[in-house]
């Protein structure tokens, strides 16, 4: 079982029966209310986000002025987009170098035989 805590005064008083001591008893917390907890409908209302500089809507979060949607489709278009130049940079220096032929590039076949 748990023992019943003492308090200071009486740990100290059978020691010196002439020492005042202050107990400090228990100390509850209060919640303090924040400015965020009194904000009113009006107030709600005014709080806007920024559109967004490609689809327009209304966004929180925005990176260079585009939304973090509009921001992961960017990203896919320029990795295709580099894909697409590294493929026509190949495509050139193996014409260059003869290693294909015109008509090897545009049917797709990559590697002469």
């Amino acid at each position: 079982m748990a023992r019943k805590r003492k308090k200071a005064s009486e740990i100290f008083g059978s020691v010196d029966p002439n020492l005042k001591v202050v107990d400090g008893g228990t100390h509850r917390r209060r919640r303090r209310q924040y400015q965020s907890d009194l904000l009113s409908q009006d107030d709600w209302d005014r709080a806007k986000g920024v559109n967004c500089k490609i689809c327009g809507q209304e966004s929180f979060r925005l990176k260079d002025g585009i939304c973090i949607h509009c921001l992961e489709e960017k990203a896919i278009q320029d990795i295709e987009e580099m894909g697409r130049k590294q493929t026509k940079r190949y495509l050139i220096r193996a014409l260059q170098a003869g290693q294909i032929t015109v008509s090897d590039a545009k049917a797709g076949r990559l590697h002469r035989k």
